[in-house]
């Protein structure tokens, strides 16, 4: 029998918690990249997205509907304020279906995808967000 190391074992408990770790960083503004929802009402579906990106130093947001882009503006900080805003209320949003309208929300970060969906007919937070961004 080939005798272990005594320090194998620690070492493979650290990189394990590491990783854990890593994977456990909350989702936050500064690594966000994009927000989907589709919106599924009784007069049918519509897809929508906001992209978060750098442009020339800038952060920028683009909305995106039904694949055609509609708008693009530079983010103040008061938008990105909005932005964490929204993050915070997706974080606390449970996931009920009282409502015959359902968005189904896709947030992408760096590190990954969050998917909820909202049928609660009170939160309406991808139109809200829409509206910080771009006065529509």
């Amino acid at each position: 029998m080939k005798k272990r190391h005594a320090f194998h074992r620690p070492i493979t408990l650290l990189a394990g918690f590491l990783l854990l770790l890593s994977s456990c960083q909350p989702n936050s503004v500064e690594n966000l990249t994009r927000i989907e929802v589709s919106s599924s009402t009784f007069a049918g579906d519509k897809k929508s997205s906001i992209t978060i990106f750098e442009k020339g130093g800038i952060e920028h947001a683009r909305l995106t509907e039904e694949g055609r882009i509609v708008s693009e503006v530079p983010l103040s900080a008061t938008q990105r304020r909005s932005l964490e805003q929204f993050l915070e209320e997706f974080k606390e949003l449970k996931e009920v279906n009282l409502c015959t309208s359902v968005d189904s929300y896709t947030l992408a970060f760096e590190n990954g995808k969050v998917q909820k969906e909202d049928g609660s007919c009170n939160w309406n937070g991808f139109k809200k967000i829409k509206s910080v961004l771009f006065k529509v």
